[in-house]
């Protein structure tokens, strides 16, 4: 699981300032990488994107339970 993101400008991390999960929605080598910022409900906060590498993402070690979330399942949600 995806406990924090960060760069120079912006920081999401898990448990601080209402944020629940972190999940990577869209990242491919020529594009913008955007993750899914959520609440504790799972409740969108913001998709946030890079344009840049110069970003941290930082994992724990545990799994994630059902695997990734996919764009079939955010329809689902929602």
């Amino acid at each position: 699981m995806i406990t924090k993101i960060y760069d120079n400008y912006y920081t999401y991390e898990v448990g601080v300032k209402n944020v629940g999960y972190i999940t990577e929605w869209s990242v491919g080598k020529d594009t913008v990488d955007i993750f899914h910022i959520a609440d504790e409900n799972n409740k969108i906060i913001v998709f946030h994107g890079y344009t840049h590498k110069d970003y941290v993402v930082e994992h724990d070690d545990e799994p994630i339970e059902d695997g990734q979330i996919t764009l079939f399942d955010l329809k689902e949600i929602n």
